[in-house]
């Protein structure tokens, strides 16, 4: 194909050409830096999400971890409760005891030298170790011991009535309370 334009207006073709090559470069150019703009938002968006879960499972973790320290806790100190309680159910109150002991009428000659107890159940098993100047006076206060009620099971040991004075006896017994 011939041209037989002039000089002129090939010049100002060529220009409008080179004009809307520009153009749809920059069109192009100008999608480009807008999905470079959307991809990087997208990007920053995620990376924010991304951020934002790691905190929270952090936070969580360590409200976990804080959780457990807690159930720990908490369980050692039921284990010291129950060890309280079960120290406290063991004990024994001697008060109310030693209380009916000491009321029952003991006769002059005869003393008291060892108590024992030890907490059975809901009874006190206990032993008394002693001294009587006579027999009599022991068989006075086995009779007493038998009349107390909260006193059970009393029992004197063989050798508590061999002897005519001068008798260490023993005794054991039960106490209900």
């Amino acid at each position: 194909m011939i041209n037989l334009l002039p000089q002129n207006q090939k010049n100002e073709l060529l220009l409008k050409r080179i004009g809307r090559l520009i153009m749809i470069l920059g069109i192009v150019f100008l999608i480009f830096l807008i999905c470079l703009v959307l991809v990087l938002f997208s990007l920053k968006f995620y990376l924010l999400t991304d951020v934002f879960a790691q905190k929270e499972q952090e936070t969580r973790q360590k409200d976990f971890f804080e959780l457990t320290k807690t159930k720990k806790e908490i369980g050692d100190y039921n284990k010291k409760i129950s060890d309280f309680k079960s120290f406290y159910d063991k004990q024994i109150y001697f008060g109310k005891m030693l209380e009916s002991i000491f009321k029952i009428d003991i006769p002059k000659g005869v003393y008291i030298i060892y108590l024992s107890s030890e907490k059975k159940g809901k009874k006190i098993e206990s032993t008394i170790y002693g001294y009587s100047d006579l027999r009599e006076n022991l068989i006075l206060f086995k009779n007493n011991i038998e009349k107390e009620k909260s006193i059970i099971n009393p029992y004197f040991s063989q050798d508590s009535w061999t002897k005519v004075e001068k008798i260490n006896f023993y005794l054991s017994f039960q106490y209900e309370y």
